[in-house]
């Protein structure tokens, strides 16, 4: 995150997963990332077992805070 905002001056980051894989959404809510269920899509690529994907995400001011 800290590359995303300060090298890249990204204005925020998403990341994707499916709810199955609890172990990259655990991380995604350690680093502050926040679920975004209104982003949450079926991705036609994959099975239904691997859908729908979810979404996390945090911009520059909640990194900020949370990094200060």
């Amino acid at each position: 995150l800290a590359r995303a905002f300060t090298v890249h001056d990204a204005p925020f980051v998403v990341a994707f997963t499916v709810a199955q894989n609890a172990p990259s959404w655990r991380i995604m809510k350690r680093i502050g990332m926040k679920r975004r269920e209104e982003l949450d899509f079926d991705d036609p690529a994959f099975s239904d077992a691997l859908n729908p994907t979810i979404v996390y995400s945090i911009d520059r001011d909640q990194w900020a805070e949370q990094t200060a």
